[in-house]
């Protein structure tokens, strides 16, 4: 239903350097420590860096060469695209932290994933979020920032992410939509109901299906 494809170079350098956070922490929690992780779209490497701090050997990727100049100093990172670049010996984790919407072919990178590693974590914005649904009603079609970020060049919803990660070889062994900061209690309450319209953003981690 909601899929957009545009062939084009994608610039991540909006790519957002935190690291705290209700979704970070998960991911972090879920990473646990003594892993080798390859972080795809790594921006300036803040929580690759917390990542590292944890336990974990992290080596990034970063298209952009801004952020690819910050994430140098802090861990291993190759700068250039995932696709192209050539990426020796096996990780545990790909991590693909808000980076698949900015991609043209997302479906190539979780395959190419499935080459160098045993589990996937995604993090993506979800397209029908009830909020998003309310400004694509009004012609809003794109944004500075956000899930309409003029950025993305695909855009997901439950159905499509959860159908693409089984399509390429993977099954899901665990799913979250973290709260965000304002009003927790209120979104732990809705996202029960109906997540494909209250979910805000969906992480989920996958294992290869053998």
């Amino acid at each position: 239903m909601v899929q957009q494809e545009r062939e084009q170079k994608v610039d991540l350098k909006k790519i957002y350097n935190k690291s705290k956070g209700p979704k970070y922490d998960l991911i972090a929690k879920w990473i646990g420590s003594n892993k080798r992780i390859l972080d795809v779209g790594c921006g300036g490497a803040e929580f690759s860096k917390r990542l590292s701090n944890n336990g974990n050997q992290v080596i990034g990727i970063e298209s952009s060469e801004e952020n690819y100049k910050i994430a140098k100093e802090k861990i291993k990172a190759y700068y250039g695209d995932f696709f192209k670049i050539e990426i020796r010996g096996s990780f545990d984790i790909v991590l693909f932290g808000d980076v698949l919407e900015h991609m043209s072919n997302p479906k190539k990178a979780i395959r190419k994933a499935k080459l160098i590693a045993d589990e996937i974590i995604i993090c993506i914005p979800n397209f029908d979020f009830w909020g998003v649904i309310f400004l694509r009603l009004f012609g809003i079609k794109k944004m500075k920032s956000g899930i309409l970020d003029e950025d993305h060049v695909y855009f997901f919803n439950k159905s499509i992410i959860e159908k693409m990660i089984r399509e390429n070889g993977f099954e899901i062994i665990d799913f979250a939509s973290p709260a965000p900061k304002k009003f927790p209690r209120i979104y732990n309450r809705v996202i029960r109901l109906n997540p494909s319209i209250f979910g805000y953003q969906f992480i989920y981690k996958c294992r290869i299906n053998k």
